[in-house]
């Protein structure tokens, strides 16, 4: 009945694991256990699982990594979880170092739950530079109970330097819940990034989704200069009856969107265009609910090479509306900005303010 102990690992210099398992469980009626490490520098490499989940009503224990130096894993998982019917929530992970944090070689970084409770949040905050190549961070919630829970987390970025996603990366946030929202107007499932620049490449995606009555959540970028190119996207999207969630983006000096991505069988043969990059909130079905809204503020918008800004509705609600406001407004070699509606939604509105 009582709750899980905690797991605490202190190293003075580097800490090091390689294929090491590092785990905190509850099955019973109390909350389980944190896992909390702290090292000048700490490497998780080669298979390295750390991770806490319920599979009773109490919660799963937070997971808290602190470094001085960098915080460096590779081909490795953290993951909070809660694993059965009638579990309670999925933990939080935090990872903040005072140098760098590097999530490269096909590591997953989330939390999920799988039944009745919310997924809990994720923080990476470095005050240098994110780099995630090849890997997932991820918040999911699965609950077909209408009980008022069952929400995905919030997944914020900080970084005083760059934030990059490349190689296929993915940041994502889903829910699927037949729960109402227990506050007017809150947001769960809401996706954060404030860095110095921000970029995506080769394919990354960033995306919030909602596949039941619950809204999607928003997708935010604070930053000097955004770019996405070779195919890479921010979406926020709707499957279910919810409205889809809205991208909201302050670059103060630049956002570059450019570029697209052949698909899998057009590597070979790449005669049908393929993967435009670009920012896009979408509702994907005739149920879906309204789309969400594009904001974009910035000095210079540069939309090229077929990369497309897009709101599209294939449901009968509406789709959401795009507004752009920028000091100079360059779009060539087929960039677009669009609102679709294909199916009986009216299309959303587009507003462009260009200054020069």
């Amino acid at each position: 009945i009582g709750d899980g102990g905690d797991i605490i690992i202190k190293a003075g210099s580097t800490l090091a694991t390689d294929k090491a398992y590092i785990t905190a469980v509850t099955f019973g009626q109390g909350n389980g256990g944190n896992i909390i490490i702290k090292a000048n520098t700490v490497s998780l490499t080669n298979g390295t699982y750390v991770d806490s989940f319920t599979g009773g009503i109490g919660n799963a224990g937070n997971i808290e990594i602190n470094s001085k130096d960098n915080f460096v894993i590779t081909g490795s998982r953290i993951s909070s979880s809660a694993i059965f019917k009638d579990s309670g929530d999925a933990g939080d992970i935090s990872i903040v170092s005072d140098g760098s944090i590097f999530i490269h070689g096909n590591t997953r970084i989330g939390n999920s739950n799988f039944f009745s409770g919310n997924a809990g949040n994720i923080d990476l905050n470095a005050k240098d530079s994110i780099s995630i190549v090849n890997s997932r961070i991820f918040s999911n919630s699965f609950d077909t109970n209408k009980s008022g829970s069952g929400f995905a987390g919030t997944i914020t970025i900080k970084a005083g330097n760059s934030f990059a996603l490349s190689s296929e990366s993915e940041i994502t946030s889903a829910t699927l819940s037949e729960a109402q929202e227990s506050e007017s107007g809150s947001r769960w499932g809401t996706i954060l990034i404030d860095a110095g620049s921000v970029s995506l490449s080769d394919r990354a995606i960033l995306s919030t989704t909602a596949y039941g009555v619950v809204a999607g959540g928003d997708i935010g970028i604070q930053t000097q200069t955004l770019s996405l190119t070779d195919g890479s996207r921010i979406t926020a999207e709707s499957v279910g009856s919810g409205k889809a969630g809205n991208i909201i983006v302050n670059a103060a000096k630049s956002v570059t969107l450019s570029g697209f991505a052949p698909l899998e069988f057009e590597r070979e043969w790449p005669f049908f265009g393929g993967m435009s990059s670009g920012l896009f909130a979408n509702t994907e079905t005739l149920n879906s609910g309204a789309g969400g809204n594009i904001e974009v503020n910035t000095g210079n918008l540069q939309i090229t090479n077929g990369a497309v800004i897009s709101a599209r509705t294939q449901s009968s609600d509406p789709g959401g509306n795009i507004s752009v406001n920028v000091d100079n407004l360059n779009i060539t070699e087929g960039g677009q900005i669009i609102a679709t509606a294909l199916s009986s939604g009216n299309a959303g509105n587009i507003t462009v303010i260009a200054k020069d």
